[in-house]
């Protein structure tokens, strides 16, 4: 859990110029927070909302502290612990729940802290509904999407490390970025792509909801897969029949 304070020096080192060098001025701090998270590509009336590089860097630092949380169980000692486990599948439950604790967490830090430097950015704010919903909102989607990455790269990072893991996961997130902005007008992308939030989505709260939604079945998506690999895996595969040897 100690780990998850990282993101202070990190979003710190990345606001430097917000913090000390931004003059206030009259602006909706919903908007503010908006942007601070989702970088803007516009094409004629429509804003392509994707993730700035700060907010990648920030999914890639949650993926590095906790990107090999599973593989870290299947070394030479994974035959002496999964012998004296009875479920696989509760033990994985339990341990991507708490990659889930973590990831809510971060994700509350995150939005706490550009709360503040928002709220500097802005005079005469006002902590209005609108202000509560976009939190809710942006926790809606990021909150899943955290999730999602820790949980593929952990998943990877068993059989290939977490090298490899990361950088597919950072060529996976590129290709969806590149989709985000050459469809930005298409709904489906809209909707499906993680990496896509286009501006329809502020005025749409139909449309936040079903996007929300969609990130969360992702979310479960991926969880079960995990869970499903576990169950079934060969341990003594994993590397385990040295730890065997070994007792």
């Amino acid at each position: 859990m100690k780990r998850t304070l990282y993101i202070i020096p990190f979003l710190f080192m990345t606001s430097l110029s917000e913090i000390f060098l931004y003059t206030p001025r009259e602006q909706n701090l919903s908007d503010v927070l908006w942007y601070s998270i989702f970088g803007r590509v516009s094409r004629g009336e429509v804003h392509t909302m994707i993730l700035e590089v700060k907010s990648l860097g920030f999914l890639f630092l949650f993926a590095i502290l906790f990107g090999s949380y599973f593989s870290n169980f299947f070394g030479q000692t994974s035959v002496l612990l999964f012998t004296r486990i009875k479920d696989r599948r509760k033990w994985g439950i339990k341990k991507i729940g708490i990659l889930c604790i973590l990831s809510s967490v971060y994700t509350l830090m995150l939005l706490l802290f550009e709360l503040a430097v928002g709220i500097r950015l802005v005079t005469g704010w006002m902590f209005h509904q609108k202000v509560m919903l976009t939190l809710m909102a942006m926790f809606g989607l990021i909150f899943p999407l955290l999730t999602v990455i820790c949980v593929s790269v952990n998943w990877m990072s068993i059989n290939h490390g977490i090298s490899m893991s990361i950088s597919v996961v950072i060529l996976a997130l590129v290709v969806l970025q590149m989709i985000a902005v050459f469809f930005f007008d298409n709904d489906y992308n809209m909707v499906l792509n993680p990496l896509c939030f286009n501006s329809a989505l502020l005025t749409a709260p139909k449309l936040m909801f079903v996007k929300i939604i969609v990130g969360l079945f992702y979310m479960a998506a991926v969880s079960a897969g995990l869970l499903l690999y576990i169950e079934h895996m060969d341990i003594f595969e994993k590397g385990g029949a040295k730890g065997c040897s070994i007792l």
